[in-house]
C-alpha cells in the first residue's frame, strides 16, 4: 500500500502508515468524525520558524549549561547550583569559600553561555555537544581559607 501526505483513513489506519509517516516527517492526526466514523489524516511536520529554531537552540544550550552547573554542585556534596550558592556568610569557612566561588563561578559560566549562545545563533558555530560545552567553559577555583 502507497502512502502520501492528505490521506484519509476511516474508522482506523494501518500499522504500516505510522511507518511510513516515521520515515517521512509527517504524522497521523484524527479528524473530526463523520456521520460517527473516525477519520485519520496524513500530516506533514511543518518546518520550524526561524524563532521556534533560535528557541530550541537557546533551551539545549541553557539546559546543559544548568546541568553542568549541577554535576559541579553535586560533586561537592550540595544538591544543585542553587544550594550551594545560598552558602555564603554561614560562619562555616569552608561553605563561605565553597558558596562564594561557586557563586563567582555561575556567573562567569552563564556569562561565557550566552556568548556561545550569540555565536551559534548566528552561524558563527555549531551546536556545542555537551562535552564540548563543558571544554569552552571556565573552571570552577575554589580558595579555602
Amino acid at each position: 500500500m502507497t502512502f502520501e501526505i492528505g490521506q484519509i483513513f476511516e474508522c482506523e489506519y494501518p500499522p504500516e502508515a505510522a511507518d511510513w509517516c516515521n520515515e517521512n516527517d509527517a504524522y497521523i492526526e484524527e479528524r473530526e468524525a463523520i456521520e460517527s466514523v473516525r477519520q485519520f489524516q496524513i500530516v506533514a511536520i511543518s518546518e520550524l520558524t526561524q524563532e521556534e529554531i533560535e528557541a530550541k537552540i537557546q533551551k539545549q544550550l541553557t539546559d546543559a549549561i544548568q546541568h553542568v552547573l549541577d554535576i559541579k554542585a553535586q560533586e561537592l556534596n550540595y544538591d544543585s547550583c542553587l544550594s550551594v550558592c545560598s552558602y555564603v556568610d554561614t560562619g562555616v569557612l569552608k561553605f563561605d569559600d565553597e558558596g562564594r566561588a561557586f557563586r563567582a563561578w555561575r556567573s562567569a559560566v552563564w556569562a561565557k553561555g550566552y556568548e556561545i549562545l550569540a555565536e551559534v545563533q548566528a552561524g558563527e558555530r555549531e551546536m556545542p555537544t555537551e562535552d564540548e560545552l563543558l571544554a569552552l567553559l571556565p573552571e570552577l577555583v575554589i580558595s579555602y581559607s
